[in-house]
């Protein structure tokens, strides 16, 4: 099991600069960022790369219809990620048939970048392109139960096709300490209750979206609320949820990651 911690793409790069080291000694194995309008997930990762030596970066995801395969390993130098420390991330965004197009693209970078290639998935068909064709699935919006399902899921469809090179199976674990944050965490939950997809996804689960995250009123609450994502993943992503884009927010959640990891070890 390996710890993430996840941002948005909009948060200010001088913000991360300062707080890069302090993920990294905290004990995350890599640092994700979304692509979202407003912000670039590329540009993220470059800053949190200058300030920190070993932690793994990596997009959580970018769309191939936004960023086409063929022009990734020209935005990786264009930002410095070059090396072994970068894993693309990668997503079907607005298309309306993407496995075939997704297929190729993680063909595409494999060959031009030689990085290992996440895909974001949802629905079966999406994950089981993600099991045989890439190195791992980032997955979105689960509840413990639901994630150990996902990770057999994966393991047994490797199995079937015949592979055995390591795999990640991923998950943002959104977590929100206090009020204002758990309001942010709300109005995230109800705008993804809306997108049919994920209707769908959610109805399958039997809980709605603010039931797969951490709302605490502490950092200890937080910490236990995540250690069960630990159990159900090979990667659990916390992905910030936050009241103020300040420093002191997100190095509470820093917080939850160190103390969540030390429970966790100990059990």
């Amino acid at each position: 099991m390996s710890l993430g911690f996840g941002v948005t793409s909009t948060i200010e790069l001088d913000l991360v600069q300062r707080i890069g080291p302090e993920i990294e000694s905290a004990g995350f194995d890599f640092f994700w960022s979304n692509d979202i309008p407003g912000g670039s997930s590329f540009d993220v990762l470059s800053a949190c790369a200058g300030v920190t030596r070993d932690i793994r970066l990596a997009n959580g995801v970018v769309p191939i219809d936004r960023l086409p395969a063929a022009e990734w390993n020209a935005r990786i130098d264009e930002v410095g990620l070059g090396g072994d420390r970068f894993w693309p991330g990668i997503g079907s965004g607005g298309m309306k048939q993407p496995l075939a197009p997704l297929r190729e693209a993680i063909e595409v970078i494999h060959a031009d970048t030689g990085r290992p290639v996440v895909v974001g998935a949802l629905r079966s068909n999406m994950r089981r392109l993600a099991a045989e064709h890439a190195d791992g699935v980032l997955l979105n919006w689960l509840t413990p139960d639901a994630a150990v399902a996902r990770r057999e899921e994966m393991r047994r469809i490797r199995v079937e096709a015949g592979i055995d090179a390591p795999f990640l199976t991923a998950a943002f674990v959104r977590v929100a300490i206090g009020d204002a944050a758990i309001a942010v965490l709300r109005h995230e939950a109800e705008k993804y209750e809306s997108f049919p997809a994920y209707g769908k996804h959610f109805a399958e689960m039997g809980v709605g979206a603010y039931g797969t995250a951490v709302a605490a009123s502490t950092v200890d609450e937080a910490a236990d609320g995540l250690v069960p994502f630990l159990d159900a993943l090979d990667h659990p992503v916390l992905r910030c949820i936050v009241g103020t884009e300040d420093d002191a927010s997100y190095l509470e959640l820093v917080e939850v990651g160190r103390l969540a990891l030390e429970r966790w070890r100990a059990t």
